[in-house]
């Protein structure tokens, strides 16, 4: 079970909420929500999807994140050692570091602006 599905879980179980009726609330279709519980994520889900779940799962927007860079594999084992113990950068700092990397890995891969 994936770091980001097991937020949504706790919601789940805690509010009594089914799949289908968390997924209208953040936006989403219920196949979404049911690819993160059977799959996983393997890419990251849109910004905006993140925010809702934060929002609606009254947890802090860094831990989502976080859960989700972890299961598509932006964070784990490539971070550095002392940032895997919790030394080095704060974990706020190492979040927003890992998410300018993705809007630059973002601009290089999109199309050629001024042509």
């Amino acid at each position: 079970m994936g770091e980001l599905w097991k937020i949504i879980q706790e919601h789940l179980d805690a509010y009594g909420v089914r799949e289908a009726e968390f997924a209208r609330r953040i936006g989403s279709s219920p196949q979404t929500v049911n690819s993160w519980k059977k799959r996983g994520i393997r890419n990251l889900p849109e910004r905006r999807l993140l925010l809702a779940v934060s929002e609606i799962t009254g947890r802090d927007y860094a831990d989502v994140l976080q859960a989700a860079l972890t299961d598509s594999e932006y964070l784990g084992d490539t971070l550095p050692a002392a940032a895997r113990r919790g030394q080095g950068k704060a974990k706020g700092e190492l979040l927003r570091d890992e998410h300018a990397k993705l809007g630059e890995e973002a601009d290089a891969d999109g199309p050629e602006s001024g042509a």
